[in-house]
């Protein structure tokens, strides 16, 4: 996963005076939702006037390529700007960078030689090419290119610095593009990386005006998380960091059958219920090594995602198709995966046989990272028990046994979870594993979990739905909800590392997702960070309580979530954002299940 980088340094000069301009995306004004962004500049320019200056960038449908428009506003009778047959110098200088996006360039290791001996300067641009497997090409029409090869050494990356990262990169400049505007004049920089060589598509300035629809907007984002792995279809779960994940991908599903991605959701079921071995699928899958099943809900997930895709074909002929080498039926494999559940799996996954609760170690869970220097969740979480009810619900429209185990884990969440001297639900019963649900000790921790009790059905009890919804609305932010609420817990839950404690195991909220990540950003993860994710099953769960007298507030309380989809990567949902203000966004800019979650929901709501 390499980076190829282009940043621009802009000057606009008249009569020796020169005025620097800056701009980064996190300082712009959009007037889109996707593909646009636009800085607007008042520029002075000597003798007290000054000229209006619009940087427009468009970014490629089906390329690795961005458009730069640099436009001189005209005068239009206004005595305080430049007249426009006066023009002015435009100076465009690129710094460009090729990197692992896990790494920064220093000069000293090989780079201050490569770099100026990969770029082939011409008239009006250059080309930089590291290999011969991708190359970047920049031209700027109306400018000529004047090659003039600079360093700038330790340069400041902020956000790598707010995660704790490596954040000094040092960045090559081959030369600088020089030109004149008049009012109402423009110039346009191409850069585009040939990976492959494709006819750049850009949209038009009026794509993705202010007022676009959200949900097409949402339904555009979704469609770019979906690609191709050998046969089938797949979901990448985020960009840049991630590949594609059990789980994400299974409650990106979700969404995609929202969207009526009919086609696409059948091939990423097939692909993943081909991967089931003894009750398990896939955490993450490298290449092709799916040999990481260190999750107790994917699987349960595909059975959920199973359920909405016959719901949305109105035929249930998707548990009859042919999965994996050995071509069984996706009913068989389900089944496959509720037996092994129920009697034990290889990964220790099972069902305590009193209660007909699963039992899940330690970050096996979507609260995933590695304990101890995670989420202290084994035992008992209640999202596991709510997936495990859906399955064997599922299951027994087709096989009427399996409704006895149903209704036996439904009575059991009811009977272990409910905290009545808290009004609440308890998140998860922590549990060695062979500890019964019975003897297992219930945590007070608020955190979004239990709403999956509500939104798949679980619970019919409007009162315990509503005592649901009413602690999780501690927890919502715009457009996230907090992964734990800022209360003291009941047990401790300590975040240690190599012996060492990393949070205050009686209050172990966390506000703010930064910093190295092993000794700060995972004690936060699942501790306070808020999550896009989990946010719109909060906005299900209120109007599942209390219908359309309430479907006004909660399509508003979606709508929330434009503040991510006009920041970061514009027309995409992040992964995280902080749980304290101003919830900076966080993890990856574009989160697959972010995405996919908001739309399923707003498509309910009628958004």
């Amino acid at each position: 996963r390499r980076v190829m980088l282009v940043r621009c340094k802009v000057w606009l000069v008249l009569n020796g005076f020169s005025q620097e301009v800056n701009f980064a995306v996190q300082r712009c004004f959009r007037s889109g939702l996707r593909n646009l962004a636009r800085w607007e500049f008042d520029v002075p320019v000597g003798q007290g006037k000054t000229v209006k200056l619009d940087i427009t960038g468009r970014f490629a449908f089906n390329a690795n390529a961005v458009k730069l428009e640099f436009r001189r506003r005209p005068a239009g009778g206004n005595q305080r700007l430049l007249a426009d047959n006066v023009p002015v110098q435009l100076i465009v200088r690129c710094q460009i960078d090729d990197r692992d996006n896990h790494a920064v360039t220093k000069a000293y290791s090989g780079a201050e030689n490569s770099f100026p001996n990969a770029v082939e300067a011409a008239e009006y641009g250059f080309v930089f090419a590291p290999d011969n497997r991708r190359q970047l090409a920049v031209n700027m029409d109306k400018c000529r290119f004047f090659s003039e090869k600079q360093w700038q050494y330790m340069t400041e990356l902020p956000l790598e610095n707010y995660y704790g990262l490596e954040h000094n990169c040092d960045i090559f400049s081959p030369g600088y593009f020089s030109g004149e505007i008049s009012g109402g004049d423009e110039a346009l920089l191409l850069a585009q990386c040939h990976i492959p060589d494709v006819q750049a598509e850009f949209p038009e300035p009026d794509r993705f005006p202010a007022s676009a629809d959200i949900m097409d907007a949402a339904e555009n984002a979704l469609k770019n998380f979906v690609v191709k792995r050998n046969e089938y279809r797949t979901v990448i779960a985020g960009y840049p960091w991630f590949l594609d994940w059990g789980r994400d991908t299974l409650i990106v599903l979700r969404g995609m059958i929202a969207a009526n991605m009919l086609e696409e959701s059948r091939e990423v079921i097939l692909q993943f219920a081909g991967f089931e071995k003894h009750g398990t699928i896939p955490n993450m899958i490298r290449g092709n090594n799916d040999s990481n099943r260190e999750t107790s809900d994917a699987p349960l997930w595909l059975a959920v995602a199973i359920a909405d895709y016959i719901r949305a074909a109105g035929s249930p002929e998707i548990l009859y198709a042919a999965a994996g080498a050995e071509k069984r039926p996706v009913l068989e494999i389900i089944e496959s995966i509720a037996h092994f559940y129920r009697y034990g799996t290889d990964n220790g996954i099972f069902a305590d046989r009193e209660s007909n609760l699963v039992y899940s170690p330690a970050h096996y869970t979507w609260m995933d990272t590695n304990y101890p220097a995670g989420s202290p969740r084994a035992g008992y979480p209640i999202e596991i028990q709510a997936l495990w009810f859906a399955l064997q619900n599922m299951l027994a429209c087709y096989r009427n046994e399996y409704r006895a185990g149903a209704e036996q884990t439904a009575e059991s969440i009811k009977k272990y979870f409910y905290l009545p001297e808290y009004e609440r639900f308890s998140d998860c019963l922590h549990a060695s594993p062979d500890t019964p649900a019975a003897a297992a000790v219930p945590d007070n921790a608020v955190r979004p979990n239990a709403l999956l009790a509500v939104t798949l059905n679980v619970l019919k009890d409007k009162s315990l739905q509503s005592s649901i919804v009413e602690s999780c609305s501690k927890l919502v932010i715009p457009g996230a909800i907090r992964s734990l609420g800022n209360f003291r817990v009941e047990p401790p839950l300590p975040v240690k590392l190599h012996g060492r404690l990393l949070n205050d195991p009686d209050q172990p909220y966390i506000g703010h997702y930064c910093g190295p990540e092993d000794t700060s950003r995972k004690a936060a993860y699942h501790n306070g960070t808020a999550w896009c994710w989990p946010f719109p099953s909060y906005v299900e769960a209120l109007y599942m309580l209390h219908g359309d007298r309430v479907l006004d507030a909660a399509r508003a309380l979606l709508r929330s979530s434009s503040c991510y989809f006009n920041d970061g990567c514009p027309g995409q949902l992040p992964e995280v954002a902080d749980g304290d203000y101003p919830h900076n966004w966080g993890g990856c800019a574009a989160q697959a299940w972010s995405v996919s979650e908001f739309y399923r929901v707003a498509k309910l709501l009628g958004l």
